[in-house]
């Protein structure tokens, strides 16, 4: 995203939030909760182009609980997570 799209000037936090994850020792889930509208997707890509810049190897993987609730959850999360893992660097 452009920073001239990034018109309430959350690169800043993601950038923020990025450097978090990055120095905790171990893997780290982010969860981004709001309402429909309220920014999130936005904020996650902000947050992925913050994770590339800081760390081109780290791993940033989308799961859309909302696309993805019922019956077959689990199975979907964890096709989520194997799909990007799979793939070579």
């Amino acid at each position: 995203m452009a920073d001239s799209q990034d018109l309430l000037h959350h690169r800043v936090i993601a950038r923020k939030v990025a450097e978090l994850a990055k120095s905790a020792n171990g893997k780290v889930n982010i969860a981004l909760f709001g309402p429909w509208g309220a920014g999130k997707s936005s904020f996650n890509e902000l947050l992925k182009e913050e994770l590339k810049v800081i760390d081109p190897k780290a791993r940033h993987i989308t799961f859309d609980a909302w696309k993805n609730a019922g019956e077959g959850f689990r199975t979907n999360f964890l096709s989520e997570l194997a799909r990007p893992i799979s793939k070579p660097r």
